[in-house]
């Protein structure tokens, strides 16, 4: 009868380590299909997939999804910006996520409205101190027929920054980061 007993606690406990390891406990974070897009729909889907912007356009979208978000998961977008002159400006910006699995997506705009600025842009994605794939790049190259931007004055004879380039560096000047 013991026998029987502790057969039985046996075949129990290795059923319950075989449901653990097949999913049925614990789950990791995921992150995954990160893209860059022009848009994001009602639904929280992407919209126009795109690695190259024009100067016309405003904003850049990282969209993302991800399943088995802890409460009080924040993941940061380090986004790295060269611009024509070979100038970087490293931009970070957090969101925190909905507990659960969902979508979620960065906006990636000038302030005010402003257009976004030629250069090549690299995002990456992190929770704390952790990649979570690869980094995503695109680039915003001049839009054919616009205007090419006019040469600006010497930075210390202005009081407001005026290229996008220079509102770009600004911005980050103003979150604590500078160029290397």
């Amino acid at each position: 009868m013991k026998a029987q007993i502790a057969a039985r606690f046996a075949l129990a406990l290795l059923l319950v380590l075989l449901l653990a390891s097949l999913g049925c406990g614990p789950r990791d974070f995921v992150l995954y299909n990160p893209q860059v897009c022009k848009s994001v729909d009602a639904k929280g889907n992407p919209k126009d997939p795109t690695t190259t912007f024009t100067t016309q356009d405003a904003e850049a979208i990282l969209h993302f999804q991800y399943r088995n978000a802890p409460a009080n998961t924040t993941i940061t977008c380090k986004l790295v910006f060269t611009d024509a002159q070979g100038g970087r400006y490293t931009l970070p910006q957090n969101l925190d996520l909905t507990p659960g699995s969902h979508k979620g997506a960065f906006k990636l705009a000038m302030p005010q409205g402003q257009k976004l600025p030629p250069g090549s842009y690299e995002a990456t994605l992190l929770r704390g101190d952790t990649q979570l794939g690869s980094p995503l790049t695109f680039t915003v190259a001049s839009a054919r027929g616009a205007p090419s931007p006019a040469p600006a004055p010497a930075a210390s004879s202005r009081t407001k920054p005026g290229t996008a380039e220079e509102r770009l560096a600004e911005e980050a000047r103003r979150h604590g980061v500078t160029p290397p």
